[in-house]
């Protein structure tokens, strides 16, 4: 039976992320939180990537959309 598509959720730059546990790249702090520096632009694919400056480090990775989440905004 098909499915309909399930919309990922679009991030801004700015914005705190955390990249789940369904992708893995050795540089990645174990924290997984970081933020977002850039969206890069989509060639042939309707879905995007993200440039993601991980809290604490000078490291930034790119992830697809479908392996960020939005970290809740009420952390008070």
């Amino acid at each position: 039976m098909y499915k309909e598509s399930q919309e990922l959720p679009k991030f801004k730059p700015g914005e705190l992320v955390k990249v789940n546990h369904l992708t893995h790249d050795s540089r990645m702090p174990t924290h997984r939180t970081g933020l977002v520096v850039e969206e890069i632009p989509a060639t042939k694919s309707f879905t995007k990537m993200y440039t993601i400056l991980f809290v604490g480090t000078d490291v930034e990775l790119k992830f697809h959309e479908m392996f960020l989440e939005s970290v809740n905004k009420d952390l008070t």
